[in-house]
């Protein structure tokens, strides 16, 4: 599956799960950033960005699309024994 099509099911769930839209608050310098805040306080809980895939120690030419949740650390344990999860 494409990186384009994923990072699109993603905004998909993001959406019917949460309720929230994207918003690209940095189009000038972060055009494909999209923030999903919570409506009653605005605070953000994930952060769809393209990076460069170098960042995880993978010397290639090339972007990835990542996404950053913020999480409750009560099941923080239990996401970093999965494979493909960084911290921040």
């Amino acid at each position: 599956m494409g990186e384009k099509r994923q990072a699109n099911i993603v905004v998909k769930h993001i959406k019917s799960e949460y309720g929230a839209n994207p918003e690209f608050l940095w189009p000038d310098r972060y055009p494909g950033y999209a923030v999903f805040r919570h409506d009653n306080n605005k605070k953000w809980f994930a952060l769809i960005m393209r990076i460069p895939i170098s960042k995880f120690g993978i010397y290639e030419n090339r972007q990835v699309n990542v996404v950053n949740l913020k999480i409750v650390d009560e099941v923080l344990d239990c996401v970093w024994q999965e494979d493909g999860i960084f911290p921040a």
